[in-house]
This record gives C-alpha cells, sequence and structure tokens, in this order.
C-alpha cells in the first residue's frame, strides 16, 4: 500500500515550494453509531491556498469534504493514509473499503480534473 505514498513523498521532498495541500473525500457510515468509511480520497499539493468548496452534501450518512492544509501537515496525513485511519474534521475515518493501492499521478497545466490550472502531483485512492 506504500509504493505510491511513498513516490508522492519523495516529490514533496525534492520540490519546496508546495504551501498547501487538499484532500477530497466521499465518506458514507451505514448507521451514526458505526465509523466513516472513505469511498475515495484524494491528495493534491498546492502552491497557494485556494477556497473550500462550500454547502457540500452533508447528511447523518453522507458527507462530501474538501479541506486545505498547510504542507507541514501532509506527513502526518501520509502516515495515517499508511495505517488505513485518517482524521478529518477531528473525526476518524476509515479508508478499509478502499482496496486499491494508492496512485501517485502527475498533472500538467490546465488539466481538467478538479479546476487544476498549474501543473501539481496528486494521490488518488478509490
Amino acid at each position: 500500500m506504500t509504493e505510491g505514498i511513498d513516490i508522492f513523498s519523495s516529490k514533496i521532498n525534492q520540490d519546496h515550494f508546495w504551501k498547501f495541500y487538499e484532500i477530497k473525500s466521499c465518506l458514507l457510515r451505514r448507521n451514526i453509531d458505526t465509523e466513516w468509511q472513505a469511498i475515495f480520497f484524494y491528495v493534491r499539493l498546492l502552491t497557494d491556498k485556494v477556497n473550500t468548496t462550500l454547502n457540500l452534501p452533508e447528511t447523518e450518512h453522507f458527507r462530501l469534504i474538501h479541506e486545505v492544509d498547510d504542507i507541514g501537515k501532509l506527513d502526518d496525513l501520509l502516515n495515517q493514509i499508511r495505517h488505513k485511519v485518517v482524521k478529518i474534521r477531528s473525526v476518524a475515518v476509515s479508508l478499509r473499503l478502499i482496496t486499491t493501492q494508492p496512485n501517485y499521478e502527475f498533472y500538467p497545466k490546465s488539466y481538467g480534473l478538479f479546476g487544476i490550472s498549474e501543473p501539481s502531483y496528486g494521490l488518488s485512492l478509490a
């Protein structure tokens, strides 16, 4: 499970101009008493802070997440991904439904995915 994470992490260590990262995820849970589970999880490096998407759908059983955080916290997030449980908004989120390996990706400038307007590195789990 760590190859894609290791490649992604090495890019951060090579290039020191990243200042932020964003997380986009979709969370589900069957009951109010059960844990949140991610059905996809996406991390992208950013040079500038972007506005998070507001008014995303959220119910007792479903949430869409868009968070932006300081690059200094990324190593902690990558370690959480390796352990298949991440903390988002003070809530533990299981990644166990995601059975594929993390996929390291390079997005060239003006690639249409998620409104990318500059070259970027991403890590996706789906």
